[in-house]
C-alpha cells in the first residue's frame, strides 16, 4: 500500500498534489494516479519520492507496510 504512504507523506508536507509534482518532476495526474494506486511506480521515482521528504527509500516502504497492517 505504497500508494497511501505517499499521500499521507504528502499531506503531512503540505504539498498540494500540483507542488509534489512538480518537485517530482511528474504530471499532476500521474501523481494523482499513484496515489489513488491506479499506477504503480518505479524504484527511480520511489527514490525521488525518498529524496523529496529527505528519508531513505526503507523508511517510506516501512511505513507503507505499516498503514497495511493497520487496516
Amino acid at each position: 500500500m505504497i500508494h497511501k504512504a505517499l499521500r499521507v507523506f504528502r499531506q503531512f508536507h503540505k504539498y498540494t498534489q500540483l507542488e509534489a509534482a512538480e518537485r517530482l518532476g511528474i504530471s499532476k495526474s500521474y501523481l494523482s494516479e499513484i496515489e489513488s494506486g491506479k499506477k504503480i511506480i518505479n524504484t527511480d521515482l520511489l527514490q525521488k519520492f525518498a529524496d523529496l521528504y529527505e528519508m531513505p527509500v526503507s523508511s517510506l516502504v516501512f511505513f507503507s507496510e505499516t498503514l497495511h497492517s493497520s487496516e
